[in-house]
């Protein structure tokens, strides 16, 4: 998936602001990792919000690619892969990066309600679109490893920018990313326990044969 979006951000060409404006009919705004990273908005986006609702989804997707926030999930989907039963905290860490972006994006302005309205006009411009029929595939493909602003449990972000913004809890924060670190290993260790007791299984097999 890495690989895919770095393929992706070399097409795209240099970008020295890592901006990037692809002239679509489709409505969608992305960040895609890569050495360098991206920010891929589509011009019918940028016409379907005003002045200041692009702004807080331009800094949504900036927040993305100043933290490197596909780090973190791709950490819970690796973490995923090794085991089926961290699926759901793999989901919860994809909405939690989006939920840190909407808060870096709320913070460049004034009112809350202005971020708000864009997640909500940016969601409806690109579902419209689908809902019509006239989706396509766009002028730029869109890798797995990419974060949207548009693309996780709108409703639900909504709601959280319409209380106020939460207090910073670092105490927290480091007992949850312990614990990612903690299951991710333990996935890992059990992959290869698991993998060892089928080589191990193939092997009496062999020899009673």
């Amino acid at each position: 998936d890495l690989a895919a979006a770095e393929l992706t951000c070399r097409r795209l060409g240099p970008a020295p602001t890592g901006l990037v404006i692809v002239d679509d009919d489709q409505a969608d705004a992305y960040t895609l990792p890569g050495l360098t990273g991206r920010i891929v908005v589509s011009t019918a986006m940028l016409r379907a919000l005003p002045v200041d609702e692009r702004r807080v989804l331009l800094a949504h997707e900036h927040s993305h690619l100043h933290h490197r926030h596909h780090a973190y999930t791709q950490l819970a989907d690796l973490a995923a892969a090794a085991n089926p039963l961290l699926r759901t905290s793999a989901a919860a860490v994809r909405l939690a990066v989006e939920r840190w972006a909407d808060e870096d994006a709320a913070a460049t302005s004034d009112n809350r309600a202005v971020a708000v309205r864009a997640l909500a006009r940016a969601g409806l411009a690109r579902a419209g679109l689908a809902r019509a029929g006239l989706a396509r595939a766009g002028t730029v493909t869109m890798p797995t490893a990419a974060l949207g602003a548009v693309h996780t449990d709108l409703a639900h972000r909504a709601r959280a920018l319409r209380e106020p913004p939460p207090k910073p809890r670092p105490a927290l924060a480091l007992t949850l990313a312990a614990l990612i670190l903690a299951t991710a290993a333990a996935a890992v260790d059990t992959s290869h326990a698991t993998e060892h007791r089928f080589e191990r299984a193939q092997a009496t097999f062999a020899h009673q044969t």
